[in-house]
């Protein structure tokens, strides 16, 4: 991998992580031909960062509803169901 390749990579957001206004900016501006950005810690879980700075809910509900609708995201929602207190 070229040096400037490795400059390009962002790492990755970990359950836990929390990131301040600006490191988030960074990471988003970096990344401009992706619209939405997927969850690790919640699959099938995508959102769309520029609809939830602007409180355009409709859209951020339309970006989700693809990931939604993965067998990922329904592997999860099984998972979480078999922990759940009956």
């Amino acid at each position: 991998m070229a040096t400037s390749d490795r400059s390009n990579q962002l790492p990755a957001i970990r359950n836990g992580d929390r990131l301040s206004l600006d490191e988030f900016e960074r990471r988003y501006y970096a990344r401009p031909h992706l619209s939405w950005f997927p969850s690790e810690t919640f699959p099938g879980l995508w959102l769309d960062p520029a609809a939830l700075i602007r409180g355009d809910l409709a859209a951020v509900h339309q970006a989700m509803q693809p990931g939604l609708a993965t067998p990922e995201h329904a592997a999860f929602i099984d998972r979480l169901r078999a922990i759940e207190p009956h």
